[in-house]
C-alpha cells in the first residue's frame, strides 16, 4: 500500500458505543502498519455521517448498517450519494453470505462480521480498501493521459485534406478528421452518425455503392492489415453525393492508435474527375487527349507489346523527356529496373474480368530527387480490334506518405516520453528513500566508529560496510543520472584504483563458476576526469551484464591501460555472444533478452550514459557463441594534487554549544540527526512536521541558535518554513537537507541557509555548520577530538 505521510483520518458510523470502542482499540493497535497514526471520529446514526461527509473527506468509513434511522440497504446507497471515493468497510452482527455479498454490491470495499475479527484482520482490510482506491485514481489518471493521446492524434489527423476513418478490425470507427466529418454530412447523409464508436460500412453504406461481398473484401483487407500483410489495400468504389455519381480511392494501411490498440487508417480520395477523363477517352482519343494534358497526375498509355502509345505533359516533364521522344520507347528504358518489374507483373494481371490493377512505386525523377506513387493500371478496351492498350495514371502521394509517417513518429515519441517521465518519477522516489536509508547507514557507522579505539577488531568490519553503502549510494545515482536528475561529483582520479576497489566488490558477489582475472598494472598513473562512484557503477553493470552472459561459467577479463591520450578498459566474458540484431540495440533503454520480469534493460543504457556524459565512448564486439567484448575509452587528464587528510586539512574543532531545532519526518535520520548534534554540542529539539516547527519556531525563535530541517515535510515544507523564518530572524543559520540533488536551488536562497544532500556523515554536517556559525569559545577540546578519531 502506498505510504501514508499523514494521519488516517477514519470516521467511524456505530450506535453501540461499545463496539465503537472496540474498533478504535483495534485501529490503534495496528496504526504503525497504517501509517504516522490513526484518528477516528465516532457518530451514532446516518444523519450524522452524512452531516459529517458535507464537511469534510475523510480517508475510509467504517459502517454499522443496521443504524436507527435507516435501514441497511438505504444505509449504503445514501453513503454512496454523499460521496463515490470515499471506501467503505460495513461492520456488521449478521455472518450470512448474503448480506455481505448485498453489502458488496451496493458499493462497500470489504465485509466484517462483529466479534470475528482482531486488529490484524481489521488493518489488512483498511489497508486494501485504500489501496483500491489509489489503484482507481490511478486508472482514472492513465485514462487522462489516454484522452490527451487521442486528442493529438485527432488534432494530426485534421491536418491531412483526405477523410480519413481509423477502424479496428471489426469494423467499428476509433477516429475520424474534419474533412471525413465534412464528407459524410452533406444533405444526402444528414442521417448518418459519422462519430467515433459507429460501423464504418453504416457511416459509409449510401456513400458507397458497396455490395455485401465488396463489404467483406473490405473488412478482409483491413483484418489483413492489421495481421500485417505485405503492401497497401487500395479500392475504387462508385457512389451519389448530392444526386451526383462520385468515385472514392480507398486507401487503408496499418497504424497504432495513440491508446495503443492496433488499427487500419482509411483514406478516402475523391477521384471522380479522373474517372470521368478516362471514360471520356473511350469514345474520343483526341479528346482524351486534351482532357488529360491538364491532369497534375503522370499518365501513360502502353500497347500489347510494352511500347510507349502516350504520355501526358506531367510524365515527359517527371523524367525530364519530350512526350514525342517517349512514344514508341518501350516502358522498361524509362521506369527504373525494380519499378518496371513491378509495373510488368500488375499489367499481366489485368484482363476484362479484372481491368484494374494498382501498386505504390518510388521513383526518381530528372532531378533524382525521389517521390512515392500510386499507380493504377487499367485495361482500355478497343471498340475496334477487340483488344485493348494498358494505361498507368500515376498519384504523386508523397505528401500523404509523410504525412503518416510524421504521425507514426508523434505517436511513437508521445509513448517514449510517457515511459520516460514515469523513469524519472520512479528514479526520484526511490533516491529519496534510499538515501533516508543510506543517510542513517553511514550516519551511525560514523557515530559507531567513534566510539571505538582505532585499532578495535570491528573498524575493519565498520570499513566495508561502509564501502558498501558507499556503492549504493552509486546505484541511486546511476538511476538519477540515466533520468539527468542527479549531481556529478566529478575530478580527476586515478582510475586504476576506482577500477581495482570495483573489482574487490565484483570477486565478491559472482558465483564460483565465473573466474575474474583483472590485469591493470598497465594502467597506472592513468588520470581521467570522473565519478569514481559513477565509474565503479560502469564496471559493476558490464560484469554483472557477463555474468548472465555465462550462467554456465567461464571467464571475465578486466584490462586497463593506456591507448594515445586515452585511457582504454575492457570487460570481456566467455558467455553466449550476441547477434548483429542484438548488438546494434544493446545500449537502447528498456531494451533486454531476459525474460519478462527478470530484467528492465537499463543496466547497460544507463552504462552508456555514463561514458557518454564523460565525454568517452563505450563499444562492444561479440558474435554468437563467441563471447563479448566491451571497450571504454575515456580522456586522460593532468594528475591531481595530493589532497591532505582530514587531520591536516583542519583542526579539531571545539564543541559548539546552544540550541538547535530539527525538523526530520524519517524517524532513523531524525534519530541520527539528533546523535549527531548532541556530539557537536548542542541541545537539540526535534519535531517531524513542518507545521510543528512553525509553531516551535513562533514560540521561541530567539532562543534556537541553528535549524536543521529536511526539504520534503508533511504539512509544510522545509524551504516554505526558512522563507516564514527569515520573514522574523534573517541572521539564524540554517541547514536545509535533502535526499534528491536537484532541490537545491530550491533551497538554498541566503548566505546564512546551507544545502547539504543525503547520505552524509558527521564530518559533512560539521563541515556545514563551521562555514555558518562560528566557533565557540571554550577550552574543553574532548568531545570534538573523540569525534574526530572516531571518523578517522
Amino acid at each position: 500500500m502506498h505510504e501514508m505521510s499523514r494521519e488516517l483520518d477514519i470516521l467511524i458510523i456505530e450506535d453501540n458505543p461499545g463496539d465503537a470502542r472496540l474498533v478504535q482499540i483495534a485501529l490503534c493497535e495496528e496504526d504503525g502498519s497504517l501509517g504516522p497514526g490513526v484518528s477516528t471520529q465516532v457518530v451514532a446514526n446516518l444523519a450524522d455521517g452524512l452531516a459529517v461527509l458535507r464537511r469534510r473527506s475523510p480517508d475510509l468509513i467504517l459502517l454499522d448498517p443496521g443504524l436507527p434511522d435507516s435501514d441497511s440497504d438505504q444505509t449504503l446507497r445514501e453513503l454512496r450519494k454523499a460521496t463515490a471515493d470515499v471506501p467503505v468497510i460495513v461492520l456488521s452482527g449478521r455472518a450470512d453470505d448474503a448480506s455481505g455479498l448485498q453489502a458488496v454490491r451496493h458499493g462497500a470495499e470489504d465485509y466484517i462480521v462483529k466479534g470475528r475479527f482482531d486488529a490484524a484482520i481489521l488493518a489488512r482490510s483498511v489497508r486494501y480498501a485504500l489501496e483500491r482506491r489509489e489503484s482507481r485514481r490511478q486508472i482514472a489518471q492513465a485514462e487522462s493521459a489516454r484522452l490527451r493521446a487521442v486528442r493529438l492524434q485527432s488534432q494530426v489527423l485534421d491536418a491531412l485534406p483526405s477523410p480519413v476513418a481509423l477502424v479496428d478490425g471489426g469494423g467499428i470507427i476509433l477516429s475520424v478528421n474534419t474533412a471525413w466529418t465534412e464528407m459524410t454530412r452533406q444533405p444526402a447523409f444528414a442521417g448518418l452518425n459519422a462519430g467515433v464508436g459507429g460501423s464504418y460500412f453504416d457511416c459509409v453504406g449510401d456513400l458507397l455503392s458497396t455490395s455485401a461481398r465488396e463489404r467483406e473484401r473490405i473488412l478482409a483487407a483491413i483484418q489483413g492489415q492489421l495481421r500485417g500483410d505485405s503492401g497497401v489495400f487500395i479500392l475504387e468504389q462508385s457512389g451519389r453525393s448530392e444526386a451526383t455519381d462520385r468515385w472514392y480511392r480507398l486507401v487503408a494501411s496499418p497504424m497504432g492508435a495513440s491508446d495503443g490498440t492496433a488499427s487500419v487508417i482509411v483514406m478516402h480520395l475523391d477521384i471522380t474527375d479522373r474517372r470521368v477523363a478516362e471514360e471520356a477517352l473511350r469514345d474520343s482519343e483526341a479528346r482524351y487527349r486534351a482532357v488529360v494534358q491538364d491532369q497534375t497526375e503522370l499518365i501513360c498509355r502502353l500497347r500489347p507489346d510494352g511500347a510507349i502509345s502516350f504520355v501526358n505533359d506531367a510524365f515527359a516533364r517527371f523524367f525530364g523527356r519530350e512526350a514525342a521522344q517517349l512514344e514508341g520507347v518501350s516502358f522498361h528504358e524509362v521506369f527504373e529496373s525494380e519499378a518496371a518489374r513491378a509495373i510488368s507483373g500488375r499489367v499481366r494481371a489485368v484482363n476484362p474480368e479484372m481491368p484494374l490493377a494498382s501498386c505504390e512505386l518510388e521513383s526518381r525523377d530528372a532531378s533524382a530527387t525521389h517521390h512515392w506513387f500510386e499507380w493504377s493500371i487499367r485495361l482500355i478496351p478497343s471498340s475496334r480490334d477487340g483488344g485493348g492498350e494498358i494505361q498507368l495514371v500515376g498519384r504523386d502521394i508523397t505528401a500523404a506518405k509523410r504525412a503518416i509517417h510524421a504521425l507514426r513518429e508523434a505517436d511513437e515519441r508521445l509513448r517514449h516520453r510517457q515511459k520516460m517521465e514515469a523513469v524519472g518519477q520512479l528514479a526520484s522516489g526511490v533516491a529519496h528513500d534510499f538515501n533516508n536509508l543510506l543517510t542513517a547507514i553511514r550516519g551511525y557507522l560514523g557515530l559507531a566508529r567513534a566510539t571505538l579505539p582505532y585499532d578495535h577488531a570491528a573498524i575493519e568490519s565498520l570499513n566495508n560496510v561502509e564501502e558498501a553503502a558507499r556503492q549504493a549510494t552509486g546505484v541511486a545515482n546511476a538511476l538519477l543520472t540515466f533520468t539527468h536528475r542527479s549531481v556529478s561529483d566529478r575530478r580527476p582520479i586515478e582510475l586504476r584504483g576506482v577500477v581495482a576497489t570495483a573489482v574487490r566488490l565484483i570477486d565478491r558477489t559472482l558465483p564460483a563458476s565465473v573466474v575474474v582475472a583483472a590485469d591493470l598494472d598497465r594502467g597506472e598513473g592513468l588520470w581521467v576526469e570522473a565519478d569514481p562512484t559513477q565509474l565503479q557503477q560502469v564496471v559493476m553493470n558490464l560484469a554483472i551484464n557477463a555474468r548472465d552472459a555465462m550462467p554456465q561459467g567461464g571467464t571475465l577479463r578486466i584490462e586497463l591501460e593506456r591507448a594515445g591520450d586515452d585511457a582504454r578498459l575492457t570487460i570481456a566474458d566467455t558467455g553466449v555472444g550476441m547477434s548483429p540484431g542484438v548488438r546494434a540495440r544493446i545500449f537502447e533503454p528498456f531494451f533486454t533478452t531476459k525474460p519478462r520480469g527478470q530484467g528492465t534493460g537499463l543496466g547497460l543504457s544507463v552504462v552508456h550514459g555514463i561514458i557518454t556524459e564523460h565525454n568517452g565512448t563505450i563499444t562492444v564486439n561479440s558474435e554468437p557463441e563467441g563471447g563479448a567484448v566491451f571497450v571504454v575509452t575515456l580522456p586522460l587528464v593532468p594528475a591531481a594534487e595530493p589532497v591532505p587528510s582530514a587531520s591536516e586539512e583542519r583542526p579539531a574543532s571545539r564543541p559548539r554549544s546552544g540550541r538547535a531545532l530539527l525538523a526530520e519526518d524519517n524517524d532513523l535520520v531524525r534519530g541520527l540527526l539528533s546523535s549527531m548534534l548532541g556530539s557537536l554540542g548542542y541541545e537539540v529539539v526535534d519535531c517531524a512536521s513542518g507545521s510543528d516547527a512553525i509553531r516551535i519556531l513562533g514560540d521561541t525563535a530567539a532562543s534556537f541558535d541553528l535549524l536543521v530541517i529536511d526539504v520534503d515535510l508533511p504539512g509544510l515544507r522545509g524551504p516554505e518554513v526558512v522563507r516564514d523564518l527569515r520573514g522574523r530572524n534573517r541572521t539564524m543559520p540554517v541547514v536545509v537537507v535533502s535526499g534528491q540533488p536537484g532541490e537545491k536551488e530550491l533551497a538554498v536562497e541566503d548566505s546564512r541557509t546551507a544545502f547539504l544532500n543525503k547520505p552524509f556523515q558527521l564530518a559533512d554536517l560539521r563541515g556545514i555548520i563551521e562555514s555558518l556559525v562560528p566557533e565557540s569559545g571554550g577550552d574543553d577540546t574532548t568531545a570534538a577530538s573523540a569525534v574526530q578519531q572516531g571518523e578517522e
